[in-house]
C-alpha cells in the first residue's frame, strides 16, 4: 500500500495551514514529521486519514483519491492515534484493543478467531498483557497509551499515524520510542508516520 499527497492545500478558518504539499509515505518506512508548533504537522496527519478535507490537491491511497473511499475502507487501511486520545467507556483492556478489529467484521458479527489472535498478538507485542483484564480507567495515562498503541497494532492496517508521540515520553526519547514501536510492523510492509 502506498499513501501520497499531491499538491495538498488545507485551510483552517481563514488560515492556510498547508500549501502545495506533495509527499510519498511508502510501505516499509517510518516517517517522522518534525517542526515547530503551528507548522501544520497535525493538519497533515489529519488530512492523511481524512479527518479534515483538503481545499486543493489530493490524498491518494494506492493511487485512489481518499475522498472516494468509504469510511470502512479507510479504517481497514489506516489507523490513527490522536494527540490527546480519550477513552470514554471504562472497558477492560482487551476490549479496548479489540476495537481495532471493528472495520474487519461484518455489521452484526462478533469477533472471529482471527480477531482474537490479532488482539492477543497486539497485547503481546506491546507488553500490555497484564492490562488485558483491567478496567481502562484504573490504568495510568502511560498504560492507557500503550493499550491504544496495541489497538492500532490489532487493526493490522498498512498505514499507521500517531499525532504527536504521547506527552509522557520525554521529547528527547520520542524518536527512539516511535521507531521501536514501529519496527516490527515496518518489516511487514507497514508505513508509520509519527509527529514529534
Amino acid at each position: 500500500m502506498e499513501l501520497r499527497t499531491r499538491d495538498l492545500g488545507v485551510r483552517l478558518g481563514q488560515r492556510q495551514v498547508l500549501d502545495d504539499v506533495s509527499a510519498i509515505f511508502a510501505p516499509g518506512r517510518i516517517t517522522v514529521l518534525l517542526g515547530p508548533n503551528g507548522a501544520g504537522k497535525s493538519s497533515l496527519l489529519k488530512s492523511l486519514v481524512g479527518l479534515i478535507p483538503g481545499q486543493s490537491g489530493d490524498v491518494l491511497l494506492n493511487r485512489r483519491p481518499l475522498r472516494v473511499l468509504s469510511m470502512r475502507d479507510r479504517a481497514r487501511a489506516m489507523a490513527y492515534l490522536a494527540q490527546d486520545p480519550v477513552v470514554h467507556w471504562n472497558l477492560i483492556g482487551r476490549d479496548l484493543v479489540a476495537l481495532g478489529r471493528l472495520p474487519h467484521r461484518g455489521a452484526f458479527g462478533g469477533p472471529s478467531r482471527a480477531d482474537m489472535v490479532a488482539v492477543d498478538r497486539a497485547l503481546a507485542d506491546t507488553g500490555t498483557q497484564d492490562f488485558a483484564d483491567r478496567p481502562v480507567h484504573s490504568l495510568s495515562g502511560g498504560e492507557r497509551a500503550r493499550l491504544l498503541l496495541a489497538r492500532m497494532r490489532a487493526s493490522r492496517n498498512g498505514f499507521w499515524r500517531t499525532n504527536r508521540w504521547p506527552a509522557w515520553i520525554p521529547r528527547t526519547r520520542s524518536i527512539c520510542c516511535a521507531c521501536s514501536a514501529a519496527r516490527p510492523t515496518v518489516g511487514q510492509g507497514c508505513c508509520w508516520c509519527c509527529m514529534i
